[in-house]
Parts: C-alpha cells; sequence; structure tokens
C-alpha cells in the first residue's frame, strides 16, 4: 500500500518516474497516448521497483495507458506460469509476460474473457513451438465471444505442429495482434475468424516463412451464415485487417494470406516480399468461397525464385487497387487473377481435388449452381457473387457436412473492381485466367470453362473506381484510438 512520504508500509522506496508523454518516442508513436497530466501526484504513477525489472518499465507503461485494468506479471516465460496468469485474470486485465525465452508443447487458452496477453518486446520475449497437430491445438488460442483480445510484443518462432497457427482466434471481438515477430513457420502464424461476432486487426507483425504450404495468415468465416449477411466493402465491420505488417518468404511457398470459408478481409499497407495473395474459393476442402477482399496501397516484390502469380482471386467479391508489384522474373503473371476451380475440368487438382466434392463440377444442371444459362452461370460462390444466397442452409455444421439444395441456387450480385495498380510500373487489371492442356473445358454449354464463368463488364470491372465504396479509416480504429486514462492500475504478481 502506498503511503504519503513515497513509501510502503515495509519502508521500500518508490520512484517517482515518467509520465505518459515522456516514454520513449517509440512507444507513445505506436499507441498514439495523450499526456495524463493531473492525475496522481504531478501526473506521476508510482510502481515499486521491486515489481518489475528496467526492461519492463516502457512496456508496462505501454499497457498502464492503454487499459483500465490490473495487471498481473506471470512467474517466467513457461507455458504454465503464463497459463496460471490468464486463469487469474479477469475481463481488461493485462497478462504481462517477461523477458525470456520458453519452448511451449501445450497451448495457452484464453476463454471465456476478454484480456491483453503481451510480451516485453520483439527478441525479449521469444516463445518456440513444440506443440503437435490438432484441431484447435495452436500455441495461443483465444475464444472469448463478444470480448476484446489483444496479444503484442512476441518473438513466436513456428514449429511443425502449427498447422492451425501459432495464434489462433476462434472468436473475439475487436481482437488486436500486434507488434508481434513470427519466424521459422512451416505452418500457419496467425488464423483468425471473421464472423457476426468475431473481428479484429493485425498490425506491425513480421512473418517470416521457411517451409511448407499454408500462409502466413489465414482467415475463416462462418460458412452459410456469413453468406446470408450483408455485404458491407469499405465499412466491414466483421473483417479481419491485416496493416502495416510485412511478410518475407525467402523462397516460394503459399501465399502470404488466404481467405475461406465466408471469411472477409481487408489486406492494405503491407509489405510482401517474395510471394503472392488470394483467397481460397468453392472448391478444394469442402469451404464456402468468401465474401469479401480488400486489398490495397501494398507493396510487392518479388524475391528470388518466380512465383505463378501476385494476385489469384477463386471466389466471392472485392476491390483491389494502388498496389504496386516490382518483378524481375519471366513467368508471372501480371495481371490480377480471377478463377473458377469447379469450371477447370481435370486440369486443377489430383483426382479427388478435381471433383470439388461436395460441391461437383459447374455443369449447367448442378443444383449448387443458378442455371440460369446453359453453362451453370452464375456459379455458387463465383467471383462477382454476393450475399444473400438462398436456399440459406447448404452446410448443416458449417462449414462442411453439405446440404445440397433441390434444383438451384440464388444469390445476390457484386462485380469486383480493381484500379491504380501497376506491375513494373505498367497498369496491373483482372483478368479471368486462363488454361490450356487435356481436361481443359471447352467452354461450350454444359462443358464451361472459366471464361464462360467469369466475364469483364460482368463480374469484374477495370480501371474504375467502385461506385460508393471508401475504405475504413486507416489506421484501424483499434490502432489508432486515443484511449482513456487508466483509472485502476495495480500489478500482481
Amino acid at each position: 500500500m502506498l503511503g504519503d512520504e513515497g513509501k510502503d508500509d515495509d519502508g521500500c522506496m518508490f520512484c517517482r518516474f515518467i509520465r505518459c508523454d515522456s516514454y520513449p518516442a517509440i512507444l507513445k508513436g505506436r499507441m498514439h497516448l495523450p499526456s495524463i497530466e493531473g492525475y496522481g501526484k504531478s501526473g506521476v504513477f508510482e510502481v515499486c521497483k521491486q515489481l518489475v525489472t528496467t526492461v519492463m518499465i516502457a512496456s508496462i507503461w505501454e499497457a498502464a495507458c492503454s487499459v483500465n485494468g490490473a495487471t498481473l506479471v506471470a512467474k517466467d516465460a513457461s507455458q504454465a506460469a503464463v497459463q496460471a496468469a490468464v486463469n487469474h485474470a479477469s475481463d481488461g486485465d493485462i497478462v504481462r509476460v517477461p523477458a525470456g525465452s520458453a519452448t511451449w508443447s501445450q497451448k495457452i487458452k484464453i476463454t471465456g474473457k476478454g484480456i491483453n496477453l503481451v510480451g516485453a518486446g520483439i527478441g525479449q520475449t521469444t516463445i518456440t513451438s513444440a506443440i503437435t497437430t490438432l484441431f484447435h491445438n495452436a500455441p495461443i488460442f483465444v475464444d472469448c465471444s463478444g470480448k476484446a483480445t489483444r496479444i503484442s510484443g512476441f518473438s513466436f518462432v513456428g514449429g511443425a505442429g502449427d498447422q492451425e497457427g501459432f495464434v489462433k482466434i476462434l472468436s473475439s471481438s475487436g481482437f488486436r495482434v500486434d507488434y508481434c515477430d513470427f519466424s521459422n513457420l512451416t505452418k500457419r502464424g496467425v488464423v483468425a475468424y471473421s464472423t457476426a461476432t468475431s473481428w479484429g486487426v493485425i498490425d506491425h507483425c513480421t512473418f517470416t516463412k521457411v517451409s511448407g504450404t499454408p500462409q502466413g495468415v489465414s482467415v475463416f468465416g462462418d460458412g452459410d451464415a456469413a453468406w446470408n449477411r450483408s455485404l458491407g466493402l469499405g465499412s466491414e465491420i466483421s473483417a479481419v485487417y491485416v496493416e502495416d505488417c510485412v511478410f518475407n518468404w525467402p523462397s516460394s511457398r503459399d501465399t502470404a494470406c488466404d481467405i475461406y470459408a465466408g471469411g472477409r478481409m481487408v489486406f492494405r499497407h503491407n509489405v510482401v516480399n517474395g510471394e503472392g495473395v488470394g483467397c481460397h474459393g468453392l472448391d478444394s476442402g469442402a469451404y464456402r468461397s468468401p465474401v469479401s477482399w480488400e486489398f490495397y496501397d501494398n507493396v510487392f516484390t518479388e524475391g528470388l525464385e518466380p512465383v505463378a502469380y501476385i494476385f489469384q482471386f477463386r471466389g466471392g467479391t472485392g476491390v483491389v487497387y494502388n498496389n504496386t508489384v516490382t518483378s524481375s522474373h519471366v513467368g508471372t503473371s501480371a495481371n490480377i487473377l480471377l478463377t473458377c476451380y469447379r469450371a477447370t475440368g481435370t486440369l486443377i487438382g489430383h483426382a479427388t481435388y478435381s471433383q470439388y466434392l461436395p460441391w461437383g463440377r459447374i455443369t449447367g444442371s448442378n443444383p449448387y449452381d443458378a442455371n440460369t444459362d446453359c453453362y451453370g452461370y452464375p456459379g455458387l460462390d463465383q467471383i462477382g457473387a454476393a450475399p444473400p444466397t438462398t436456399p440459406h442452409n447448404l452446410s448443416s455444421v458449417p462449414p462442411k457436412n453439405q446440404n445440397p439444395p433441390i434444383t438451384h441456387t440464388t444469390q445476390g450480385h457484386q462485380a469486383a473492381y480493381a484500379w491504380g495498380n501497376t506491375y513494373n510500373g505498367n497498369p496491373m487489371k483482372m483478368a479471368a485466367q486462363r488454361y490450356s492442356g487435356a481436361g481443359y473445358p471447352d467452354g461450350s454449354c454444359g462443358n464451361a470453362n472459366v471464361a464462360s464463368m467469369i466475364q469483364e463488364g460482368r463480374d469484374f470491372v477495370n480501371d474504375v473506381h467502385m461506385p460508393g465504396y471508401s475504405p475504413l479509416t486507416y489506421p484501424h480504429p483499434s490502432v489508432g484510438e486515443v484511449p482513456a486514462p487508466p483509472t485502476n492500475l495495480r500489478i500482481t504478481h
């Protein structure tokens, strides 16, 4: 307990140190914090030196100035110590993980409460994954519907078991993953869900891929439900935003990001080195297509190895604008590719995927498609599709275990738009992806190909700003907001 003389009851001396307007400028710029002159004695908090190390001082002040909650400091960086602190935390609290290194073979679970899990900073608190590949098994697993969670200030070293991501956010309303470094990725860095109760932002993170096929960031939705919530391009609140991040792919692997199962993603102001971006469709994995995607103001630089494409979208709708691509390789597409795997015959995928079960191919009579012409147009969830979908329930347990319609489906329509993109200084435009080779449909009635299903002027538009579209404020409101001064600061070991 603090005494009037700046001592506790045991006589421990306290230091009167930094106000929020005088701690290191890098943190002030990062958090956009105001001065709190007038709070406490001379606007200065008093914190016992015996409870914190010098290394932790700046970051404790950062958290103290950003959240009205208690601060719990884990004993060390071990999984057991961090989980114990998480278990004792309440909504709004900060769980501080001190500097140090640890290997986790079990996950940290943050369930039912919105807390802030904060390390001592990149290069200070380092966690290495040694978990095994299991459903929902990620070193950090979050499920707190209706509540906000923040994960910040860590170096994460990936392991072979991170198929579900190093960080997996199944549900959190207004989550934030920021100022983290994800290295040695052979699987996923972050898996996050965009649903009616889960959305947030991933910002100021670095992802480095060394091998493997999954992406750096994977966004999932809630299947049928996502395809029956209104489209909100530009004002999309239930999306996962990825901004001000760096993706380093020393050699060409899977894409930097991907979207599945009705997911909604905004990817902006990022730097991608050595790889492309895109989304899944209504094809492999039995997932529904993503609903929407917005990619703008990003910089792409092709690495030592050529990649097949910088952009490829397989379903849903969105905008792609003001991106800059630099490449010295021959063979990389200079277009923003739009495709529909269900109209590629046997050309794409192995024997199982080429049938795209349970959806099947586009035939002109497949009940999963609208079948308004002899080709089957529009295909379910194809480029240009938008909510709502009738019938509503095509997946009895989203996003799988499908429930086929009796005759056909009906969906809304919103053409995708592209403008202001450049490839080596030249205009970069959307185009239906071209294929050739045995097994590719000829485009006749009942044998639709990609060109049959995706057409410029109908399903996508080039060189025109999407009418009525304006992007969400940058930086994301969760990043740029000015929080209220704290009123309940206490440090708990």
